[in-house]
């Protein structure tokens, strides 16, 4: 139990780190869900499956924003928490569980921010910043209960931005149409 399975090594000599308070705090309430068979979003009473699954989406969200720098998510997730700007884009595309432990621990800190937060400031903090429910939805088909509810109140897609299209005007005079057909043989016969 006490040895390495890949290195053979002596797991008791090594370099203990300690955990920071507000991830054990995080592990400790999901324990606690486990427990009792029901957590809390914000002031909302959840199944346990339900809360699982609403924190893996929050994850699932936090890790986007570590990913995408500048966007409109991430405005909106720092917004309600500031520790947003500690998560650093990881350097590999691994799964959560096989991060280092220095980087989960960031990402559970701020999902269980979020949890106790509620679903009335994150659905503000989307109104606030205009988010559209592709940005939340990231390809998944089905979300949790509450983050649905805000999804089905913003609008889907993203605002067309519509580019300059050129005004149709009156038909060009009979001299420009001809100025502009010599100018082009002349180019023409510049080339061989």
């Amino acid at each position: 139990m006490s040895t390495c399975p890949s290195c053979k090594r002596d797991l008791r000599d090594a370099v203990m780190v300690p955990a920071s308070a507000s991830s054990l705090e995080f592990q400790e309430y999901a324990d606690n869900v486990v427990i009792t068979n029901s957590g809390f979003y914000g002031a909302h009473q959840l199944k346990t499956t339900e809360w699982f699954f609403l924190a893996r989406y929050l994850l699932m969200l936090l890790r986007f924003t570590a990913r995408n720098q500048t966007s409109n998510v991430r405005k909106c997730l720092a917004s309600l928490l500031p520790s947003v700007s500690c998560l650093k884009p990881p350097i590999t595309g691994l799964g959560f569980e096989m991060l280092p432990t220095s980087e989960r621990a960031n990402f559970l800190e701020s999902v269980g921010v979020l949890i106790r937060t509620g679903p009335e400031h994150f659905r503000s903090a989307v109104l606030a910043h205009s988010l559209t429910g592709m940005s939340l939805r990231q390809g998944w088909q089905i979300l949790p209960q509450y983050i649905h509810d805000i999804v089905q109140e913003i609008p889907q897609l993203a605002r067309s931005r519509s580019t300059n299209i050129a005004v149709v005007s009156a038909p060009k005079s009979k001299q420009t149409v001809l100025y502009k057909w010599a100018r082009l043989q002349r180019k023409i016969r510049r080339f061989p």
